[in-house]
Formats: C-alpha cells, structure tokens, sequence
C-alpha cells in the first residue's frame, strides 16, 4: 500500500531549485483547475500536479514577489496567490512532444 502523497508547499515559495521528489507512481483522470481557484493550497491539488501531471518544479508566488522566468522547462509549474493566499492562477510548461508524421 502506498504512503499518502504529503505536499511540500512552503519549500516551494518563491524563486527556489528545489525539484519535485517522483512519488513513484502515477494517477489517472482529468485535471480541473477550475476547482482549485480561489482556494487555498490543498492535497489535492498537490495530487493533480505531481501524480497527473509529473510536474518536476514548482515555483508559489504572492502579490508584488518578482518571478524568474527560468522555469519554462518542461515539467516547471508557477502557482500565482492572491493577498489571501488562494489559489490565483496555474501556469504549465507541459513536456514536449514532437509531431508525427503521418
């Protein structure tokens, strides 16, 4: 049985190297970020980021912090907060895949 997934957030504040540690595994489904707006950091938004997604970095925000824009590698993710703390926006720098040919 596996260990429930613990979310790291704080070690992902601001400008920051820390990777993604692969929980070994992956989920299956869709990703809403709908649902994960204008709330605060939760498990399972930590779920669908790292066991769906496979993010490998991830960079948290707040209002007015400078942001580096290093992080458009594939597998980088930014989450943007509001002066609340909740969830603003999800950016994505998704794995490349090249096209086939046909």
């Amino acid at each position: 049985m596996r260990e429930k997934l613990k979310p790291t957030w704080l070690a992902h504040m601001g400008n920051n190297h820390k990777e993604i540690q692969d929980p070994g595994y992956r989920a299956d489904g869709y990703v809403s970020f709908t649902k994960h707006l204008n709330k605060p950091l939760t498990d399972e938004l930590w779920k669908d980021l790292v066991t769906r997604i496979g993010i490998t970095v991830l960079r948290i925000y707040t209002p007015g912090e400078g942001q580096w824009c290093d992080l458009m590698l594939p597998g980088g993710c930014i989450i943007e907060l509001d002066k609340d703390g909740l969830v603003e926006d999800i950016l994505l720098s998704p794995y490349w895949r090249p096209w086939r040919d046909a």
